[in-house]
């Protein structure tokens, strides 16, 4: 009767990589009256959303977005994201949930009650951040119609 063995292949500290920064798959996330949510977002966006609905019970009518505590909000109901929440979002961060009623930075509101207590300033970092991102926008729009111009103006042809 023949016995087999098994050898496991043993790496030598020279073929070892480094061990990489471990990835932090949780986020808090704040609302209502002092309330915090802990939130695996190793998922789509879509299973974020239904689970924040659920969760911190939001009517179905209500627009709502997370924001960190500089005030940067994460578009989370952006129709045309189908990466996973992990790529965009620091694991083991915190964020608020707020409430989006309209285009203005003013329409932007936390469901955290006595937000100013913990993260004092965050209306006016909410307003700041989203003048920034309305300055980008509108100084690419004037870009690209420039360009556009440019190309109208030198691709004219004549005839011989």
């Amino acid at each position: 009767m023949m016995a087999f063995c098994e050898f496991n292949w043993i790496a030598m500290p020279s073929e070892v990589s480094e061990p990489s920064e471990p990835t932090r798959t949780f986020i808090w996330v704040n609302y209502g009256d002092t309330q915090r949510i802990l939130i695996n977002v190793n998922c789509a966006y879509e299973i974020l959303n239904n689970y924040l609905v659920t969760q911190c019970d939001i009517d179905e009518d209500v627009v709502f977005d997370l924001c960190d505590s500089s005030g940067k909000l994460l578009n989370i109901n952006d129709p045309l994201s189908y990466t996973q929440v992990i790529q965009s979002i620091d694991g083991g961060g915190e964020y608020i949930l707020v409430s989006i009623e309209g285009d203005r930075a003013s329409d932007v509101k936390p469901l955290l009650e006595n937000y100013d207590a913990k993260f004092p300033n965050l209306i006016e970092q909410i307003a700041q951040h989203l003048n920034d991102k309305n300055d980008r926008f509108s100084r690419r729009k004037v870009t690209r119609k420039t360009q556009q111009t440019k190309l109208a103006i030198t691709t004219k042809r004549t005839k011989k």
